[in-house]
């Protein structure tokens, strides 16, 4: 995600994240994960239905909201790690970026025991 000053944001967050494709992809598929709809997703993030509804439909259904101030509080509604704000992983998928940040945390056996479960689902090569 990019992320931008806005001018005269009222968001707590005043900065403006770009949005990709990707990014709403793992929303919807997050929010069928979690059970929740858009009216659900508005409420737990403080951000209003339409603004959610029109970040998370997929772009070549309406014309595509590029960028929002509203994604850093979808993130935490979704119980992701905050977005991030560098060039190099501007479609980092936030299931990624969970683990790679609570890796260090993760004792020697659990890494071993991640690594060889990944390992288990790949197929053979």
């Amino acid at each position: 995600m990019t992320k931008r000053p806005v001018r005269g944001a009222r968001s707590l967050d005043l900065y403006s994240y770009t949005i990709t494709e990707n990014w709403r992809i793992l929303v919807r598929h997050r929010m069928e994960e979690l059970g929740i709809g858009v009216t659900k997703l508005a409420e737990m993030s403080g951000v209003t239905h339409g603004a959610i509804s029109q970040m998370v439909t997929p772009s070549t259904a309406t014309k595509p909201v590029k960028s929002s101030p509203h994604v850093a509080a979808i993130h935490k509604a979704l119980k992701w790690p905050p977005p991030a704000t560098s060039e190099d992983s501007v479609d980092e998928d936030p299931r990624l970026a969970e683990i790679r940040g609570r890796w260090d945390d993760l004792p020697e056996t659990a890494r071993e025991a991640l690594v060889s479960v990944f390992r288990t689902m790949l197929p053979a090569t």
